[in-house]
């Protein structure tokens, strides 16, 4: 795919190269020279892993270099030669014992006859990468279908397997045929001839190592998801969780390269929920906490202890609510009231049966164990405590004591109105009562003679 050249020093060729470091030719070569920064915080890698795009796909497949010795902010200087498009992302890892422990990409466009100069800096943890074909999203040409090598035959900006787009073969060459790449051409796919010298670019180290810290590509190389010991097991060159990964950095406790399942490994992904997290773990706190439960949440974090896990005592708010302290599942314990209805609350949580109506909700009564609700106007009854008016006469839930002489609370028509007693009848029960050689008039409600 090509050679980049890595400045170790830093400061080798970097004020000269147009003066006398190109090789020999005398006119300014078209360069981008890179200075790799370390940036705050982040972890002083021991090698730097270095990837090019241009507008047509990858320009330059992985570089891995070694940092020198004693460098702990400016890393190095990389000298990236266009091979035709001058437009450039790149992408910057930095590795620690052959993991990778920070990132960063950077899009630069250079001017053509100059060198142009830049920065990237590695900052600490991993990119975001929503696809899973290692190209993060700040450079991806295409998010949602992976793309690793970034093919864009037309140049466009947006990845050839991105729909709608025309295909890898909606490139052309200027004779009008496919570019293809098997006419030489520096279309995608293809190799561009290097006419720069080996004193400029210096020797091809992509399948050996040299001096020059480029990582071993044995041919026979592992695909993604086959399990590795190094990097040079792969043919991504990443090896990740014991497996060849798409990606360097699949950081966290529950992101994995190596999850189970058909097609999973190979691509950093959640570890699912409920699973048991990678070292070094998720932390187990105490419920009361709501906090982390050691277990992973399916979503690539640590998961929390469930919405409705106890994390405070129980108690009553008011002879009919309960109050309880439980998580949100977003860790935090919150206050959570609960209606006691039909029972009522006491002494500290929510009645379960009942011996008295006071163990029931004002608006139920007791019956056996169970709370029953308070019957309407006109149902049938045994006793005010059934009632929601708290008056039962006449057999029926009554509007009022209806206790008058010549009054009736069960006629039919109008059950639980208090009423004058229909069908001259006789109302012995009432005070006074009426009776005897007395009646009720229907039409008056008086008692009169027979």
């Amino acid at each position: 795919m090509g050679r980049l050249f890595w400045i170790c020093a830093g400061l080798l060729c970097v004020g000269a190269l147009a003066a006398g470091c190109s090789g020999g030719r005398g006119n300014t070569p078209t360069t981008l020279l890179l200075s790799v920064l370390n940036g705050d915080g982040a972890p002083v890698p021991e090698q730097v892993q270095i990837r090019v795009f241009d507008g047509r796909g990858l320009s330059y497949d992985t570089t891995i270099v070694d940092v020198p010795a004693g460098r702990t902010r400016e890393l190095g200087t990389v000298v990236v030669y266009p091979k035709g498009d001058l437009a450039f992302r790149i992408e910057g890892l930095g590795l620690k014992a052959r993991n990778g422990v920070s990132h960063a990409t950077k899009t630069v466009t250079l001017a053509s006859g100059t060198q142009t100069l830049a920065d990237i800096t590695l900052q600490a943890g991993q990119p975001t990468d929503d696809d899973g074909d290692g190209v993060p999203n700040a450079i991806d040409n295409c998010r949602s279908t992976a793309n690793a090598k970034q093919e864009d035959a037309d140049g466009d900006g947006r990845g050839d397997v991105c729909g709608g787009d025309g295909g890898a073969g909606d490139g052309a060459t200027s004779d009008g045929s496919a570019n293809d790449g098997s006419k030489g051409e520096a279309g995608v796919g293809d190799v561009a001839q290097d006419t720069r010298t080996d004193s400029a670019v210096g020797p091809d180290t992509r399948d050996a190592p040299s001096e020059t810290g480029v990582a071993e590509r044995p041919v026979d190389a592992r695909g993604t998801g086959v399990a590795c010991t190094v990097p040079a097991d792969c043919a991504s060159g990443f090896c990740t969780d014991n497996v060849c990964c798409a990606v360097a950095i699949c950081a966290g406790p529950c992101l994995s390269c190596n999850v189970p399942g058909p097609g999973m490994a190979g691509s950093c992904r959640p570890i699912p929920t409920g699973g048991d997290p990678k070292a070094p773990g998720c932390p187990v706190t105490a419920p009361a906490t709501c906090g982390s439960n050691g277990k992973c949440d399916g979503a690539g974090a640590c998961q929390r202890y469930f919405a409705g896990t106890a994390c405070g005592p129980t108690g009553c708010a008011s002879m009919m609510v309960e109050v309880s302290m439980t998580c949100d599942g977003v860790g935090t314990c919150t206050q959570r009231p609960r209606p006691c209805a039909p029972f009522a609350c006491g002494p500290a949580a929510c009645k379960t049966t009942c011996a008295v109506d006071g163990d029931c909700a004002s608006t139920h009564y007791c019956q056996g164990t169970n709370c029953r609700p308070k019957k309407n106007l006109g149902q049938s009854c045994n006793g005010t405590r059934e009632c929601t008016s708290g008056f039962c006469n006449d057999g029926v839930c009554c509007e009022s004591g209806c206790t008058e002489t010549c009054r009736q609370c069960d006629f039919f028509l109008s059950a639980g109105r208090c009423l004058y007693m229909q069908g001259n009848r006789t109302d012995t029960n009432a005070t006074p009562p009426c009776g005897g050689s007395m009646h009720c008039d229907t039409g008056s409600g008086m008692c009169v003679p027979n």
